[in-house]
């Protein structure tokens, strides 16, 4: 009777605290509001749901972050971690898309191939997307740095859920707004 009780409250308190990926999100709640349409269905969230690793990875940063912590911690990194993988793969699948060789697993090397291939074409796709896109490109080597190297290494720590928050929603930002440019300029396709 005892372990029954057990797994019922259990039960219970994953259902209150957590929420699984695979029901439906509200296309209000700040996780869905970070991602153009067209966005959202490059990473993989299908009418609310997400479907792919980056998608998945996302979503769990943003439900890490909706949970009452009922400890203090030393590091939020934790939180940030997911996000930070989604942010590599997002590298990865971007250079597969643009259909760029890549013979390593450093995503900051795939960067670089990124900002070189598109070097020639940054122009162009500048005129066709009505904004500029370089900036965004090149920003995306400290952006690796930051949101990804510096989550993982034992020499920077996230102090609190606030900052964890901030790092969150920094990677959602710069997804959206690369991932955009490159669709509206034609050089991915969803």
């Amino acid at each position: 009777m005892g372990l029954c009780f057990k797994r019922i409250e259990v039960s219970c308190w994953f259902e209150k605290y957590m929420t699984n990926w695979t029901h439906k999100q509200k296309p209000d709640n700040d996780f869905m509001s970070s991602f153009s349409n067209d966005t959202k269905k490059y990473l993989g969230i299908i009418d609310g749901f997400p479907s792919t690793d980056i998608s998945k990875w996302l979503l769990d940063s943003f439900q890490l972050l909706n949970t009452n912590w009922p400890n203090i911690y030393s590091d939020y990194s934790f939180i940030v971690i997911p996000a930070s993988k989604a942010l590599e793969s997002w590298i990865f699948k971007l250079a597969f898309d643009l259909k760029i060789q890549t013979n390593t697993d450093k995503a900051g090397v795939v960067r670089d191939q990124i900002e070189s291939e598109l070097k020639n074409l940054l122009v162009d796709i500048e005129k066709r997307v009505g904004e500029s896109i370089e900036i965004d490109i090149n920003y995306l080597k400290n952006f690796i740095r930051e949101y990804r190297h510096e989550i993982v290494h034992h020499s920077k720590k996230i102090e609190n859920s606030g900052m964890a928050k901030s790092k969150v929603f920094a990677i959602y930002e710069r997804l959206n707004s690369v991932t955009d440019k490159l669709i509206k300029s034609g050089l991915i396709k969803i």
